[in-house]
């Protein structure tokens, strides 16, 4: 048997991953995620003590902040003025080398955004990442099994990613556990907590086909209602004005996707094919046959009612490849089919593949940007694409041997109100 042969039949097995050596492993992450957050810390120190300003280093944050403190003000629209944003984050948040940040969110994320324009900048910025990884953290630990450490969700890199550069990955990731956790007991609650994704719509693609493939209409009821209140309160607290400068801020957004500079970050299947040198138009083709391929396998399964976990998981994998604006700080949203499969691993036994994916996924968003910008190999799509294959194998097995996975044991109407209140303070 050759050596590749040999390798490929080990990663299939997964049988070098004992217990001993993933808690190695998280310890060695727990470590090096420590150490990068310490030396993040005192170089913020360091930066604000140094700048008469009082200015951390450039984070994405600064855009978010400063769109709040314009709102807080009473100009809410400005925020999507890019003239406005800069100077405003020249003042209050950061302007080195004359670095802009655009805030490309819809007003739904500015009305969230809010209580953070009423404090100082390094206040809500440690207030904004505390909670979304806090907030991510718990709803991980509720998925996963009892017996299990809190160590590998604390310790997951795509969330520390997520909270160096200031992002709202966590948030999202959060919806989705919400609908998780809440699927089966509470399902109005579960849908007023994927509603939650409509600050972010793009990477909730999959929600609305999953849940009337598997006739979830009381789920959908929630979601619709959770995105007309959001809707309706941005509306009418940020007026009308603002949500026609944010539909008018299109161009950016399309800017952004398709320049260059950009393609290196983002981890979705039009990105591969523009890393990968390949034209505008295949780069849309591929990434409209992606979406379509994962669409159909999640309605399939849906179909089937597998269960809220292997719905919600199969909705956040087919999510993510549908989309071509997605960033590396979105990858926290892996978190969530990752610990179901997990979970589903550890109490009905381990399928091919799975462990070695597990692992694979676990480390690989710490360096999915470099994967791309200094090797030339965007992965990001493949392996989101095996996750997705592995979930659909998974519950075709569960469901041949009727052991349709039970529902988490959680309490689903505080984890929400957890949802809804990080969600608010971020």
């Amino acid at each position: 048997m050759s050596r590749a042969a040999i390798v490929l039949a080990a990663l299939r097995r997964g049988d070098w991953l004992t217990p001993d050596r993933a808690r190695a492993y998280c310890w060695m992450t727990a470590a090096v995620t420590t150490i990068q957050a310490t030396h993040l810390v005192a170089l913020t120190l360091w930066a604000v003590a140094a700048d008469p300003h009082g200015r951390a280093p450039v984070s994405d944050f600064d855009a978010f902040w400063s769109a709040a403190v314009l709102a807080v003000q009473g100009h809410p629209a400005s925020a999507y003025d890019p003239a406005v944003l800069s100077a405003a984050e020249a003042v209050g948040a950061q302007a080195v080398d004359g670095q802009f940040l655009p805030y490309m969110n819809p007003p739904v994320f500015l009305l969230l955004c809010l209580p953070l324009g009423l404090l100082p900048y390094l206040t809500a910025m440690g207030a904004f990442i505390a909670a979304t990884y806090g907030g991510l953290a718990v709803c991980l630990r509720r998925m996963l099994p009892p017996a299990w450490p809190l160590l590998p969700a604390a310790a997951f890199p795509a969330m520390m990613v997520n909270g160096c550069e200031g992002q709202n990955g966590a948030i999202s990731a959060m919806a989705f556990a919400g609908g998780l956790l809440c699927m089966e007991r509470r399902p109005v609650v579960a849908g007023l907590c994927l509603g939650v994704l409509s600050f972010k719509p793009h990477l909730a693609l999959g929600v609305p086909i999953a849940l009337c493939a598997a006739r979830r209409w009381r789920v959908l009821a929630g979601l619709a209602g959770s995105v007309l209140l959001l809707a309706g309160s941005s509306l009418a607290l940020l007026g009308p004005a603002t949500w026609a400068r944010f539909f008018g801020a299109a161009p950016v957004m399309r800017h952004v996707l398709e320049h260059g500079d950009s393609w290196p970050k983002m981890q979705s299947p039009f990105a591969a094919v523009r890393v990968l040198h390949g034209g505008l138009p295949l780069a849309y083709a591929v990434q409209a046959v992606a979406a379509l391929l994962a669409l159909t396998a999640l309605a399939r399964l849906a179909r089937r009612r597998a269960g809220a976990g292997a719905e919600t998981a199969a909705m956040v994998a087919a999510s993510l490849l549908c989309t071509p604006y997605l960033f590396e700080y979105d990858l926290a949203c892996l978190a969530i089919p990752m610990a179901w499969l997990a979970a589903r691993g550890s109490l009905g036994g381990w399928r091919p593949w799975e462990k070695s994916l597990l692992a694979i996924l676990y480390f690989y968003p710490i360096e999915a940007r470099n994967m791309s910008l200094h090797v030339g190999l965007p992965a990001t799509p493949f392996l989101i694409a095996a996750l997705l294959a592995v979930i659909l194998a998974r519950s075709r097995s569960d469901l041949a041997r009727g052991a349709r996975a039970p529902a988490l044991s959680s309490d689903c109407l505080n984890l929400s109100c957890s949802v809804s209140t990080l969600a608010a303070s971020g």
